[in-house]
Parts: structure tokens; sequence; C-alpha cells
């Protein structure tokens, strides 16, 4: 519902900001004078370990899925974009395939760019870095039923 569910902030709308998804070796080389947080939390968890080591591999989800979509695999990884009301989504192989390219959808003129895991979406037009997710299709699909969906 892109709104705060607890704090002094609750039911206020968030606004969705662009961010970069991509492995530490690639993040650091652009990035070379990034702080990192320590691991030192407080709490008593390996973060060398990863919790969902496996998930992706396997049909399963941990919890039922309410809304499904076959269009795609339900954990097909996603890149979505939502321009307004309107809803579009890549599966992130198919876009590390064509690599970096132009299109046009919904009267917007989008630049794809593919960076190691990373994918950024920019319009074009106003040279501006759009908020993108990236999330398995059952996720997106269930949040955007009427997504747009390209290969």
């Amino acid at each position: 519902m892109m709104q705060a569910v607890a704090g002094p902030r609750t039911g206020e709308k968030l606004q969705l900001l662009p961010i970069e998804h991509s492995s530490w070796a690639d993040w650091k080389r652009a990035h070379p004078h990034t702080d990192v947080l320590s691991r030192h939390t407080g709490y008593q968890r390996d973060y060398s370990r990863n919790p969902y080591a496996g998930y992706e591999k396997t049909a399963s989800t941990y919890f039922p899925i309410n809304h499904l979509d076959k269009r795609l695999p339900a954990k097909t990884w996603v890149v979505g974009l939502s321009i307004g009301k309107h809803h579009i989504a890549w599966p992130l192989d198919a876009l590390k395939q064509a690599g970096s390219h132009r299109f046009r959808w919904r009267g917007h003129h989008l630049g794809i760019t593919i960076h190691g895991e990373g994918v950024q979406i920019r319009d074009i037009d106003s040279n501006r870095l759009l908020p993108v997710t990236r999330l398995y299709w059952f996720a997106w699909a269930t949040f955007h039923p009427d997504s747009d969906i390209r290969p």
C-alpha cells in the first residue's frame, strides 16, 4: 500500500526511491569509498550465512500465494517498474541477455542499463533514474495483477 505501518508516521504515503541491486564486488568497484555498516548489531545472527540459501532453486514458497499469475513461473526474478497506474515487469534473465537498450512504453522513452547484477531504468526525456523493484514474479503479480510483461 506504500504507506508507513509503524512509528510516528504510521499511515503516511511513502515515496519509492531508485535503488541499485548489485553484488558487493560491482558496488565496490563503482563506489570505492563506500562505508559499510558494522555486523555487530547486538543481535545473535550469522551475517555470513544466507538465510534463504536454496530458496530460489525450489518451486515452493515459504507462505501460500493467494494470487497466482501463470504468465511466468512464480519464482522468476523480475524487475518491475510503475509509472502512475501502469506497471511493467521484465524477467531478469531476459534483460541480462538483451543487455542495455532503449524502448518506448506508454509514451515514455526508457533506457535500461545492465551492469553485473544491477539494472537501472532511466526516463530518457527527463534523464531521471526511475525506481524499480527486483523481486519474484509471484510477489510483483500479486501487487500488480494488470502488469505488462516484456521479454
